[in-house]
C-alpha cells in the first residue's frame, strides 16, 4: 500500500501550480505523480512525444510504500487539492 500525506499549507499553491505546468493542451491533460525514495513530485512535459519531463518536488510530504509513478488528469487533481483532499 502507498500513502502520501500532503501538508495543508501547500494544497492551494500546488493546485495553482498544476494549472500552469507545461502540457495543458495535451489530450486528457496528464500530470504524473512520482513517489520515489520517500518523496513526492509532479511530472509534466510540453510535448506529448518528448521523453523529457519537468518535475515539481513537493516539500514535507509524508510518504509510505514503494516507489511508483502514475499519471492523472491535472484538472481533476487540482480540483481534489482545492477541496482539501491531502491524502
Amino acid at each position: 500500500m502507498i500513502r502520501v500525506d500532503l501538508p495543508d499549507p501547500v494544497l492551494e499553491l500546488l493546485a495553482k501550480a498544476i494549472a500552469r505546468m507545461p502540457g495543458r493542451t495535451a489530450p486528457n491533460y496528464p500530470v504524473g505523480l512520482r513517489v520515489e525514495k520517500g518523496s513526492v513530485g509532479i511530472l509534466c512535459r510540453e510535448e506529448e512525444d518528448s521523453a523529457n519531463y519537468g518535475e515539481l518536488r513537493i516539500p514535507n510530504a509524508a510518504v509510505t510504500g514503494p516507489d511508483i509513478t502514475v499519471f492523472v488528469n491535472r484538472n481533476y487533481l487540482a480540483k481534489a487539492l482545492g477541496f482539501g483532499m491531502n491524502q
